[in-house]
């Protein structure tokens, strides 16, 4: 009975991972200009470059 309510536990716990990070790709295709990590990133940090600002 334990193994069963775990296994239910569990499930449900893995629905929910997927859901959000189902929901945080849905939200970045939705909203591309809120890009919080470069946004973040020090300046010179790899990855600058490609910003393509001028």
């Amino acid at each position: 009975m334990g193994q069963f309510v775990v296994g239910i536990f569990t499930g449900i716990v893995m629905c929910m991972v997927a859901m959000l990070v189902r929901c945080v790709l849905w939200y970045e295709k939705k909203h591309p200009e809120d890009d919080y990590w470069r946004r973040l990133a020090p300046p010179g940090a790899p990855g600058e470059e490609d910003k393509g600002g001028g």
